[in-house]
């Protein structure tokens, strides 16, 4: 039988963040009185020891929600304990757990399904999410947006909506005490006080410029310092790279690129295909394989995170094209 307690969130980091938002007032109200919340990551606190936080209530607490990162990353003998501990829950522990990703054969994703809730958020809820979001942090501020404001917004965003939160905090700061945000605003915002834009680092990658785009990803760290969220981004944007440059070979018009991957036609397109046409599809495909092991080696603790982005920006942004530590080569 199915725990209203217990969950999985499964998506990236924004809609992850949504959901959770969207679900914690709907758990706090099958909980008894005041409820503490707690957040564990299970790459710095054992699954034991969260389990054994969830059987007892922290004191003065009639309820608690115990928020768990990065579930993903357990292994089987913590999935043993797991298992135990939703046989027999404590019914005054909410359980929320977050992954990146979750494998529908997964026995994560199985566990979850047997005794509590697995959700995944459909892509097409994105957009939704993303209004609902812009909504509520500007009605915190007491702003309010055009539709034509709202929608360059969501477009400096592209598929990133995991900076969408510090692109709103800075934009309000920008607005002042002005109670509208505009589109004059906005254009204004984007173009004098955007210290980095979302696809500056796709520019610096295509212009072989290791020095801005190692400024580029210092400054999308402040923006956003998950490593995880930011492995998504980098190869979300080289992927695309990787698309256009493809099409490009086949003999596609830059024009017929743009509509056949859905791009924004604005924001500098005609020297991002000037770029792009010099650039080598070969040291894009090496590059898709090295993030792909660069994503496995950080979710099983062989790569130092940040550093190891830092390396790989310099060697897909060197002069001349270095070989591949791996031996295949991916296109996903």
């Amino acid at each position: 039988m199915s725990n209203k307690l217990i969950y999985l969130i499964a998506g990236d980091g924004f809609m992850r963040r949504a959901e959770y938002e969207a679900l914690l007032p709907q758990v706090q109200k099958l909980l008894p009185g005041e409820c503490e919340i707690q957040s564990f990551d299970v790459t710095d606190t054992p699954l034991s020891q969260i389990l054994a936080n969830a059987r007892s209530l922290p004191f003065l607490a009639e309820g608690q929600i115990l928020r768990v990162k990065q579930a993903d990353k357990l292994k089987e003998d913590a999935l043993d304990e797991l298992e135990g501990y939703l046989k027999a829950p404590f019914a005054k522990t909410a359980l929320i757990f977050e992954a990146d990703k979750a494998e529908d054969r997964g026995r994560l994703v199985k566990l979850i399904q047997q005794f509590g809730t697995l959700i995944r958020p459909a892509a097409a809820d994105r957009m939704k999410r993303e209004a609902q979001f812009l909504k509520a942090k500007l009605t915190e501020a007491r702003k309010t947006i055009t539709p034509g404001a709202q929608k360059m917004i969501f477009d400096m965003c592209g598929e990133s909506p995991v900076f969408l939160a510090s692109m709103i905090d800075r934009l309000v700061l920008f607005a002042g005490d002005k109670p509208q945000i505009d589109e004059a605003m906005t254009q204004q915002f984007d173009e004098d006080w955007a210290e980095v834009r979302i696809f500056d680092l796709s520019n610096a990658i295509l212009a072989k410029n290791p020095a801005e785009a190692l400024r580029v990803l210092n400054k999308l760290f402040e923006m956003d310092d998950d490593i995880y969220s930011m492995l998504g981004f980098i190869h979300a944007q080289v992927k695309k790279l990787w698309q256009a440059k493809f099409l490009m070979e086949e003999g596609l018009a830059p024009s017929q690129v743009i509509a056949r991957l859905g791009m924004k036609p604005g924001y500098g397109a005609d020297n991002f295909f000037r770029a792009l046409a010099k650039f080598e599809l070969s040291r894009l495909e090496t590059a898709i394989q090295d993030l792909h092991d660069l994503d496995i080696k950080s979710k099983t603790g062989r790569a130092l995170g940040k550093p190891s982005l830092e390396m790989w920006l310099l060697k897909i942004t060197a002069p001349a094209a270095l070989p591949s530590l791996s031996k295949g080569r991916s296109r996903s």
